[in-house]
């Protein structure tokens, strides 16, 4: 549409520009000015519907262009929503899967532990019961010992004296013993002192009976000794044998205290045992409740993935249906628009031909008028040859006023009410100027005048179309720049104002080099025109960092 649009332009500007021209051109004469006049201020007014059509046209193609953009954007952003959801269902699949497989972890881990936890209260279990058998059997081994230690003690105390008794019997023996070898050493002195003192015939006698006595006494003495050593022996053995079973008892005494020893050992084991089954008992449990916790908590993020899954598909279909509602609101947006463009370019072609019909029809009563006015110039340079080969002091008055009338007119050119009124007072139209009919009662001189009259109301009328021509463009030129002034007002209204900040800020910081780089940027942005742009640029070379930036519109 643009591209049909473009060339419908060129050459509507083409063929008003060569109708302006061809009236600049061309000196309408005759009934043709009323014409003339309405054809320019028909085409002026056409020329002003133009430019209005051109500006809903651009408008209408920036109302467009924003709708496509809008489209693209809203597009975009929905690719992009649609984008982040489906992460955001990527992510959640993987945090279910994740959270699934954990929870199977979980749920495996829980059945071991709790077998663990099985076993070790049955654990715990033999061990209370090996622990109070043991507490049992040290209370027997304790109070065994107890006794069989006050046995002993009673059995050695009573073995100390019972060796005590031996050892003073023994002594006493010994004592006697002792005495009877002293009384036998005495009586054997006393003897041989006796056996000495008396003769041989008593020494026989007293020796038989000494002999006697001491075979006797050396009877006794043996007998003493073998009963001393019968008792001794027999003391003895059966101290030996005491002794042996007493030590026997030690034996078993201290084999029952290393028992003892090796109980307590046990147990101690057992309570340390005990203790760490209880604390990985604890830690079961603590750890069974967090794998609880942990699949309450697993549980609540699989039914708040869900619920966002459901929520994430419901925007998903609302943000569809509203840009499919967008996309066909614009599709009817756009159609109507189309629609209408085409319309008004039809009709505006339509009045182009119209336009070129009397553009066609005026350049033709142009050149027929231009063929009159020729033929009646011809016409006066005749006459007036005539009249001045006749009449010459008639005449020249009228050659000195018209000297003087012309540079008065050339120099001071009447403004178009005044032309206008003139004219109306003089002639009728336009027609009247060129008309062939004259009145036969006019005298020649007078007709000069008149003639002269009418070249000068031409050149004034021509003067004035190149005035009303000059007048026009210079609007035109006035239209384009407040049309341009107004789309820069547009795109300036569709700018980032956080982008604007930035670089204003980083224009203000910059030094005068460092400006001159940004001007392009800023020119770009605030869709400067190219005075503003230059006086920007001016005034960032000259300044410095920091200080005031002008504008024709302000201080930057």
């Amino acid at each position: 549409m643009e591209e049909g649009r473009k060339p419908l332009e060129e050459r509507l500007k083409l063929e008003v520009d060569n109708a302006m021209a061809r009236a600049r051109a061309g000196s309408p004469t005759g009934s043709n000015r009323s014409r003339v006049d309405d054809l320019e201020s028909r085409n002026f007014s056409l020329e002003e519907e133009v430019k209005d059509l051109k500006i809903q046209l651009s408008s209408k193609q920036n109302e467009i262009s924003k709708l496509t953009e809008l489209l693209g954007k809203r597009t975009a952003e929905l690719e992009k929503i649609k984008s982040g959801y489906e992460d955001k269902m990527k992510k959640t699949r993987t945090i279910f899967n994740a959270a699934n497989k954990n929870l199977t972890e979980l749920r495996q881990t829980v059945t071991v532990k709790d077998a663990e936890i099985v076993e070790l209260k049955e654990t715990i279990e033999s061990l209370k019961q090996k622990n109070q058998e043991s507490n049992t059997t040290v209370n027997e081994i304790e109070k065994s010992v107890d006794q069989l230690t006050m046995e002993l003690h009673n059995q050695v105390a009573m073995y100390t004296t019972q060796v005590e008794q031996m050892e003073s019997k023994l002594r006493q023996t010994t004592q006697q013993l002792n005495q009877t070898k002293e009384e036998f050493q005495q009586y054997k002195q006393r003897a041989h002192a006796l056996l000495q003192e008396k003769n041989s015939d008593t020494n026989t006698t007293i020796s038989a009976i000494t002999d006697a006595k001491t075979s006797d006494l050396q009877t006794q003495v043996k007998k003493l000794q073998g009963e001393f050593r019968l008792v001794l022996k027999r003391d003895v053995v059966i101290w030996v044998r005491e002794k042996g079973s007493a030590i026997h008892k030690l034996v078993e005494l201290r084999q029952t205290q290393e028992k003892l020893k090796l109980a307590e050992k046990e147990l101690l084991r057992v309570s340390e045992q005990n203790v760490r089954l209880e604390q990985e008992l604890q830690r079961s449990q603590r750890s069974a409740r967090q794998n609880a916790e942990l699949v309450v908590e697993t549980q609540g993020l699989l039914k708040s993935a869900s619920e966002e899954k459901e929520h994430v598909r419901e925007e998903l279909r609302k943000a569809g249906q509203k840009h499919e509602e967008s996309i066909r609101e614009f599709e009817e947006r756009l159609e109507k628009t189309t629609g209408q463009v085409q319309a008004s370019c039809i009709k505006k072609q339509e009045e182009n031909e119209d336009l070129q019909q009397m553009n066609k029809r005026l350049d033709e009563e142009l050149s027929t008028l231009r063929a009159q006015l020729a033929e009646r110039t011809e016409q006066l340079n005749e006459a007036q040859k005539q009249l001045l080969s006749r009449k010459p002091r008639s005449i020249s008055p009228l050659v000195r006023e018209e000297r003087h009338t012309t540079p008065r007119t050339e120099s001071q050119p009447a403004s178009p009410s005044i032309t206008n009124k003139r004219a109306s007072a003089s002639y009728s139209s336009l027609s009247d100027l060129l008309s062939d009919t004259e009145p036969k009662s006019v005298s020649s001189q007078e007709r000069d005048k008149e003639q002269a009259l009418k070249i000068q109301h031409l050149a004034e009328l021509l003067n004035d179309s190149e005035a009303t021509v000059k007048r026009l463009e210079e609007q035109e030129k006035v239209l384009k720049e407040e049309i341009r002034r107004m789309d820069r007002m547009e795109k300036r209204q569709d700018m980032s104002v956080e982008y604007l900040k930035n670089v204003v800020l980083k224009f203000l910081e910059s030094s005068a080099g460092e400006r001159e780089y940004l001007v392009p940027v800023i020119t770009t942005i605030l869709q400067l025109s190219p005075e503003e742009a230059k006086s920007l640029k001016e005034n960032a070379v000259d300044s410095g960092p920091g200080s005031p930036v002008m504008l024709g519109y302000g201080v930057l």
